[in-house]
C-alpha cells in the first residue's frame, strides 16, 4: 500500500485525483472481498509459481483507491516497477508523485537516544566503577518503599538467578542479563561483574533493551544524564530485576507456565504499591496475553516443580468428580 500522509502539500491533490477517476479509468479489476487481504499476494495458479497477485492501494486524506491487483514477480524490481508504471497511468501523476520520495526523508532510523549516546561515551567509562541499584547518588536515589521492596526480594532473587548460571548455563544475551541482573542487586563476585561493550539492539526485542537500560544504570555515576531520565531507569530497573526477569528465565518451562504466570500476577500487584504507574501499565501488559490460561491447563501443574505434593493432593481432591449412577 503507498500510504501519502505524511506528506501534506500532496494531501489535498491526492485525494482529488483519487475521488475524480473511476474504477474503470484506474485499471481496478473487481475481486471479491474476501480474496484481498491488505498487501497480502494472493496465491498464484499452479502453472505461475514464480508470480502472485499484488494489491496495489493508494491512500490519501480520508480517500482510499484499489489501483490493481496485478501478477508481479517475487522480487523488488518488479513490485517497483509495476507500480511506477500503473501510477503513470494517472493523469497528472507528475504533480503528486515526488510525495513518494517527500516521504522517505533521510532520517537517523529506529534508533533509541539515549542508547546512541551510551554508545558514544563508552571508551571513557571505567568499567571497575559501577553502581548497584541502592547506592545514594544525587537526584537518584530509592524511596523508603523502594528501598523496603528491594530489601524483602533481593535474597530470593540473587539465589535465582545464581542457580540460573550454575544449573541452566545460559548463553550470549541470557548470560548477559543475569550478570547485569547480579550486579544491578548490588553482588560484588568478580565473575558476575562481566559487562561486555554496548551491542546491537532491536526494538521488538526485549531482552536487549533491559541490558541497555541495566549498563546506562550501572554506570550513571559516569554518564550525562537528566533527572527525569534517572528517575525512569531507576524504576525500570527496580522493576525489571524484582519482578520480570525471574518470570522471563521461567517462561521456558511450558509445563510451570500457568504456575508462573499466576505468581507473577500476585508480584505485579504488590509492586503497585511501590510504584503505581509501572505496576499497573506492566499489570495491563499480561493482562492482554492471558487468554490461554484455562481449566484445561490445571493438569500441567501436577508435573511441575514449584508445586509441593501436598498442594497437588489437595487439587486432586478439588478436581469435579463424574456423577456416582
Amino acid at each position: 500500500m503507498l500510504n501519502l500522509l505524511k506528506s501534506s502539500a500532496y494531501l489535498s491533490l491526492l485525494s482529488d485525483d483519487i475521488s475524480n477517476k473511476s474504477d474503470e479509468e484506474v485499471g481496478c479489476q473487481q475481486i471479491p472481498s474476501e480474496k484481498i487481504a491488505g498487501s497480502t499476494p494472493i496465491s498464484p495458479k499452479t502453472n505461475e509459481l514464480k508470480k502472485d497477485r499484488l494489491p496495489i492501494v493508494v491512500s490519501g486524506k480520508n480517500v482510499e483507491k484499489l489501483i490493481a491487483i496485478p501478477k508481479i514477480g517475487g522480487t523488488g524490481i518488479n513490485i517497483g516497477t509495476t507500480i511506477v508504471q500503473l501510477l503513470q497511468n494517472w493523469e497528472g501523476v507528475s504533480n503528486w508523485l515526488p510525495a513518494l520520495f517527500d516521504l522517505f526523508f533521510t532520517s537517523s532510523g529506529p534508533q533509541i537516544a539515549i542508547f546512541s549516546r551510551f554508545k558514544d561515551q563508552w571508551p571513557s567509562i571505567n568499567q571497575l566503577k559501577y553502581a548497584s541499584i541502592d547506592k545514594v547518588i544525587t537526584g537518584c536515589s530509592l524511596t523508603n518503599d523502594e528501598n523496603l521492596w528491594l530489601k524483602q526480594n533481593r535474597v530470593a532473587m540473587i539465589d535465582f538467578l545464581q542457580d540460573q548460571l550454575e544449573n541452566t548455563q545460559p548463553r550470549h544475551g541470557y548470560l548477559q542479563l543475569i550478570r547485569l541482573s547480579l550486579t544491578t542487586l548490588g553482588v560484588s563476585d568478580p565473575t558476575a561483574v562481566q559487562v561486555t561493550p554496548p551491542g546491537a539492539y532491536h526494538r521488538a526485542r526485549w531482552m536487549a533493551k533491559r541490558i541497555y537500560c541495566f549498563k546506562i544504570f550501572c554506570f550513571r555515576e559516569q554518564l550525562k544524564l537528566t533527572a527525569h531520565e534517572l528517575q525512569a531507569l531507576k524504576r525500570l530497573c527496580l522493576f525489571t530485576v524484582t519482578v520480570y526477569v525471574k518470570a522471563w528465565f521461567c517462561a521456558a518451562n511450558s509445563y510451570s507456565a500457568p504456575y508462573s504466570d499466576l505468581c507473577l500476577l500476585q508480584t505485579q500487584e504488590l509492586f503497585e504499591k511501590v510504584d503505581c504507574k509501572v505496576g499497573k501499565e506492566a499489570m495491563k501488559k499480561i493482562k492482554r496475553n492471558l487468554w490461554y490460561l484455562s481449566e484445561d491447563l490445571v493438569g500441567m501443574t501436577f508435573v511441575s516443580d514449584l508445586v509441593n505434593v501436598d498442594e497437588k493432593r489437595l487439587m486432586v481432591k478439588a478436581l469435579p468428580k463424574p456423577a456416582k449412577k
